[in-house]
């Protein structure tokens, strides 16, 4: 598709564009994303826009897969999204727990859709924990 279609690169998805747009309204050095990534091009790109926006990473690295990509193809009004979720699926609660003194200092969470489906037990223990 890149070899016949002009074709822009962004890292991010909705929830690293979140973190980097609530750092810049912020700018105080107090957002932080929590995720899971392949160790990949792709993941030095994620990791190298946070480090630009100053949001701090918490990243699973999952070296066996590939980090997720998003595709969007837009022609006039009209868009499609195609997503390969690779490593974002895979964080495990035991990497939560890992960093759970960073995680727990945290005042406010924003989960995407994504991580609602794919670790749900991962959004508890942050819910019943950051009201503890």
């Amino acid at each position: 598709m890149t070899g016949h279609y002009s074709t822009e690169h962004v890292p991010g998805g909705a929830a690293q564009n979140t973190a980097r747009v609530a750092q810049w309204v912020l700018s105080n050095h107090c957002t932080s994303m929590l995720g899971s990534v392949g160790c990949d091009t792709y993941s030095d790109k994620l990791r190298s826009e946070m480090v630009s926006a100053h949001v701090q990473t918490l990243y699973q690295e999952f070296p066996q897969q590939s980090t997720g990509i998003c595709a969007a193809m837009v022609t006039r009004a009209e868009r499609t999204l195609v997503t390969s979720l690779g490593a974002s699926g895979a964080l495990t609660l035991e990497f939560v727990v890992e960093q759970w003194e960073r995680i727990s200092a945290y005042d406010i969470f924003y989960f995407e859709g994504y991580v609602l489906n794919s670790s749900p037990s991962i959004v508890q223990k942050i819910i019943h924990y950051s009201h503890a």
